[in-house]
């Protein structure tokens, strides 16, 4: 039970650090490069900046420049929250099922589950992490590109900014629209393009409803 126990360890405290993110509460204390009283970090966040700072020997130059991306890119502080619920959230539905299996089986292949799944489970995540994250890189790098990055105030922490549209936000909303009966709101195919402006073209039906639906030709963009 030892890596289990570390599993679910990692897992239970990195996903409250990002409730407690969520719920807006401030830092207690300073974490890591976060001064006292700001919005607390995600907790990969303070996971990646420790381990290149320290055991990767980037030093305060690596936290100030690390510190000053987070800032910058609301794009880029969604992808580290989606990375982290990942993990966290893989690391404790492993685990579960690792301890299930320890205490279900002998000795010998529990003490041999115990010590090698995890190992798997790091190992798969990481393979699907690589493209994930190299995928998300491109797709800020041409939000940038188009001026169209949201999140509210420049170089702040704004958790109430709205949503970056990442790859993962991207994929979710297109399998939420081919659940029977969803009723589709904003084209998220516009929103990733930057094209918010819409111009609704109204019709009222025989029971007096009022239904609305983009016209792709009169979209504008709101960014320039």
């Amino acid at each position: 039970m030892p890596l289990p126990t570390v599993m679910y360890y990692f897992g239970i405290v990195h996903l409250t650090l990002d409730f407690l993110r969520a719920r807006g509460y401030q830092a207690p204390f300073r974490i890591s490069s976060t001064p006292k009283g700001y919005v607390m970090p995600t907790a990969l966040y303070v996971l990646i900046e420790d381990i290149v700072a320290v055991d990767g020997a980037g030093g305060q130059k690596y936290r100030r420049a690390l510190r000053d991306r987070y800032l910058a890119s609301p794009y880029f502080r969604q992808m580290l929250f989606e990375m982290n619920c990942f993990w966290a959230g893989g690391s404790i539905v492993w685990a579960t099922v690792i301890t299930v299996l320890i205490f279900t089986t002998s000795r010998d292949v529990a003490y041999t589950l115990g010590w090698s799944l995890p190992f798997v489970w790091a190992g798969l995540w990481t393979i699907i992490t690589i493209p994930w994250v190299q995928a998300d890189l491109r797709r800020e790098k041409e939000a940038w590109v188009r001026s169209s990055v949201q999140g509210g105030e420049p170089y702040t922490d704004d958790i109430t900014a709205p949503m970056s549209i990442t790859r993962f936000v991207s994929v979710s909303g297109r399998l939420v629209s081919m659940i029977p009966f969803h009723k589709p709101g904003a084209r998220r195919s516009d929103l990733e393009r930057g094209d918010t402006g819409v111009l609704e073209r109204a019709n009222v039906s025989a029971a007096g409803t009022r239904s609305t639906e983009i016209a792709p030709e009169q979209e504008v963009k709101q960014h320039r």
